[in-house]
Order: structure tokens, then sequence, then C-alpha cells
């Protein structure tokens, strides 16, 4: 839901396109990692990828309630990828 919120604040920023640059480069990073067979770099990249999402909202109180459930997500998250034996389907 906090990702979604995000999208729609990104889209109506203005900025789109040097936003949609920032993480068209960090999933391309994700792939090359996920290429590589490399799992932690791919989970460090993963997480920056969603934070980006939430700091490019540019919402103090979204940050803020990112910043209170993110280590949950993490979390989730590595346990999920890890559990994925194919790295390109997490990136």
């Amino acid at each position: 839901v906090l990702e979604q919120f995000a999208i729609q604040r990104i889209l109506s920023n203005g900025e789109v396109a040097d936003d949609a640059e920032r993480l068209r480069a960090l999933y391309q990073a994700m792939l090359e990692a996920a290429n590589s067979g490399d799992l932690r770099a791919v989970n460090l990249i993963d997480r920056e990828f969603h934070d980006t999402i939430i700091e490019l909202a540019r919402h103090g109180l979204l940050n803020q309630s990112w910043r209170s459930v993110s280590l949950r997500v993490r979390q989730a998250m590595a346990i999920r990828n890890r559990q994925n034996s194919d790295l390109k389907q997490i990136a």
C-alpha cells in the first residue's frame, strides 16, 4: 500500500523521466547481480530499489511510515529471496 501511494506521487511530481531512470538503473544492477548468482547483492539492491521508490515520492509522512515498517519488509523480502532459486525472478 505504501509503495502504491509512492508510485502515484512519483507520477504526479512531474519528474517522471529522471525518477524512472534512477529506478531503471537499480533494476539493471539487480538483474546483473542475479545473473551473477549473487543473492547478497540482489537483496541489497532490492532494498535500495524499494527505499528509492519511497524517497522519490517526496512525502515526509510516507518516509516516516516506511522507516517504521521497512525492517520487517526487508526481512520478509530476504526470506522470500532465499527461497527462490531463480534470482532473475527476484529482479
